[in-house]
């Protein structure tokens, strides 16, 4: 398991799947959503999970959204039982895809990278410049 991984929430909701619904025991963590079949008791099956940078979140109905993956051509419908249930969910994905994206190290630009690598060759070319 990551070590910056930090457990936000969990419940459950219904996966649209074909022509049918799952019910899914749902953990959201910090970096990704976590789908799960109850086996018994307290034991869980992993069905999948999604990393939240990876997805956008699309709503359909008052109960239901859509997670959009970016890195694959998938898209997973959910719902809960209620409209809250909905609102719950999504903002709680939302508010952390914002401190993702407002906390990761953003690689540098494309012309920061080939100046450092012209800087390195400089370097190695003519030793330490100072």
């Amino acid at each position: 398991m990551n070590p910056t991984r930090i457990f936000v929430m969990e419940g459950t909701l219904q996966k649209i799947s074909g022509s049918h619904d799952q019910e899914r025991h749902i953990f959201l963590f910090n970096d990704c959503f976590m789908y799960c079949k109850k086996k018994s008791g307290d034991q869980y099956t992993c069905k999948g999970v999604i990393y939240l940078h990876q997805i956008t979140v699309e709503e359909v109905d008052e109960v239901s959204w859509k997670l959009k993956r970016s890195d694959k051509n998938l898209v997973y419908t959910f719902y809960g039982k209620t409209a809250k249930d909905k609102q719950i969910w999504t903002n709680a994905i939302k508010d952390l895809q914002e401190k993702y994206n407002s906390t990761r190290v953003k690689p540098p630009e494309k012309k920061n990278v080939q100046s450092m690598v012209m800087e390195l060759n400089l370097i190695l070319f003519f030793g330490k410049i100072n």
